[in-house]
């Protein structure tokens, strides 16, 4: 996990630490870029790295891993399970935040 926060004092620079675990040093750098370059958004940001597990979707049939697509069929085959933790996490997810998968089931009327 990676944290970066904003120091509100003097210069307004961004310092980067990694708290938890170790992130690759391209994410941490995008992170604190990103951070850096939005001076009037959020005093944080935090990066967990969550990965997604390929053998689990290959062993679901998705030959090609998760992709946004592969989680759509996946969400389709679940319909009849609307308490499925599948969709309670896309329910319980911020409206902010805005990932392929969300967008196009939002768009396909899944959850």
């Amino acid at each position: 996990m990676a944290y970066a926060d904003r120091e509100t004092h003097l210069s307004g620079s961004a310092r980067l630490s990694t708290p938890i675990g170790s992130v690759p040093i391209p994410i941490a750098s995008t992170v604190h870029q990103w951070l850096r370059d939005h001076p009037a958004s959020p005093q944080a940001a935090i990066w967990t790295g969550l990965g997604t597990q390929p053998s689990r979707w290959r062993q679901r049939g998705y030959d090609d891993g998760f992709t946004p697509h592969n989680a759509i069929a996946y969400l389709r085959s679940l319909r009849d399970d609307q308490d499925h933790p599948a969709f309670e996490y896309l329910r319980r997810t911020p409206e902010q935040i805005k990932t392929p998968v969300r967008l196009r089931a939002e768009e396909e009327r899944i959850v």
